[in-house]
């Protein structure tokens, strides 16, 4: 406390007085009896109090009454989270302040957040932030007031909303494939967030010659050159949310065979060796000949 003095336009004092004791209604403060100044630094609050201060000296005692009103220090607020970056229809937790000082009586933000990002909520009883954001933002920036009887004291955050985290699947797998044969509709199905960029673990055109994965959509395409038993790969979907994953797995079996037999048609002659009536296959290996 400073300037909490008397002012004096008559004789001058010997001895000053206060009642009731003043360290005693308001810890932290005292009375200078010598000069009737008030200090010291209250440690509680404290609704108004009267005080009676008494200026004596030999000609009267004279008095007259002040009011002492405590009130509660400033708020010190802070957001330990911010910048905040919270996902896209995902529940908000934990955007609570910090405060350090007084007790505020009410909490305001600027501008509106539920406004500015649909979902989201402020508290003006406790200055927390909840609720699930509908969609994404860029950084934007909110002033954070704590008012109380001392002061109004703001911070400032900033909000920003990333995409979800993808959510993808490959309706075709297990996939079998034919060698010689163009692929089609090996094509992801993603029900969250868009993926900034697409991987595949191992190397498609390494374990099967002929394919190709792409990295901007997840589709496999291309004509694998030959036969392979069962290959698992793991495709990631990655945003800024995170690295999501799906196993798929896929089997290249021969082509078709395709057969002629050049003689055809063919004359034979009774009683003489058959020879040279032999077929020409130029697709996959057959298993058996027949009808």
């Amino acid at each position: 406390m400073s300037g909490a003095t008397p002012t004096n336009v008559g004789g001058a004092p010997d001895a000053w007085a206060i009642d009731p004791e003043i360290s005693t209604s308001i810890p932290g403060l005292s009375f200078n009896t010598a000069t009737g100044a008030i200090t010291g630094t209250p440690t509680g609050i404290h609704s108004a109090a009267m005080f009676t201060v008494w200026a004596n000296n030999s000609a009267s005692d004279i008095s007259t009454t002040i009011s002492i009103t405590v009130q509660d220090e400033a708020a010190d607020i802070s957001y330990a989270g911010s910048p905040f970056t919270f996902t896209k229809n995902s529940l908000v937790s934990g955007a609570t302040p910090t405060n350090v000082g007084g007790a505020p009586d009410a909490w305001a933000i600027d501008p509106e957040i539920s406004t500015s990002i649909p979902g989201l909520s402020f508290n003006t009883a406790t200055g927390a932030i909840t609720g699930t954001p509908t969609g994404i933002h860029s950084a934007a920036m909110f002033t954070v007031w704590a008012n109380n009887s001392a002061s109004d004291i703001s911070t400032t955050i900033s909000i920003t909303v990333q995409d979800e985290a993808a959510d993808i699947s490959y309706a075709g797998s297990p996939f079998t494939f034919t060698k010689n044969g163009l692929v089609s509709g090996a094509t992801a199905t993603n029900v969250g967030g868009a993926p900034d960029a697409w991987a595949i673990d191992p190397e498609i055109s390494t374990s099967i010659p002929g394919l190709s994965f792409n990295t901007a959509t997840g589709a496999i395409t291309g004509t694998p050159t030959g036969i392979h038993s069962a290959a698992m790969f793991t495709v990631w979907a990655n945003n800024s949310a995170d690295d999501i994953s799906t196993t798929i797995s896929i089997t290249v079996q021969d082509e078709d065979a395709d057969i002629s037999y050049a003689g055809s048609p063919f004359t034979f002659t009774k009683n003489s060796l058959v020879s040279g009536a032999t077929p020409t296959n130029v697709g996959g290996a057959t298993r058996c000949m027949g009808y």
